[in-house]
């Protein structure tokens, strides 16, 4: 794939994809699945689409994905663990 086409391809995965509906709109039960083009999906499925391998990196994706919306920690709870999970993939690529 091009540059070009890949960098389209996912803008148009964000737009489409990542715009999030609140979690009590979502129609699966898991807070992870969203629709997609017709598909659902989660976020597991995105870290394979885009190869992360790093699992301090795959954490704060998936932390960043769902910020705020898990249940049991507030957006800045969330915010300050992906500086951590940040921090310790930074440490993993060494």
């Amino acid at each position: 794939m091009k540059r070009d086409e890949r960098e389209e391809f996912e803008k148009d995965i964000i737009e489409e994809c990542f715009t999030f509906p609140s979690i009590k709109n979502c129609e699966s039960e898991s807070k992870y699945d969203r629709k997609c083009k017709g598909v659902t999906i989660d976020v597991y499925d995105v870290l394979l689409a885009f190869d992360v391998k790093n699992p301090a990196l795959q954490h704060l994706i998936k932390k960043a994905l769902c910020i705020g919306i898990r249940g049991h920690k507030t957006k800045e709870q969330d915010l300050k663990d992906i500086l951590d999970s940040s921090k310790r993939a930074i440490e993993l690529e060494k």
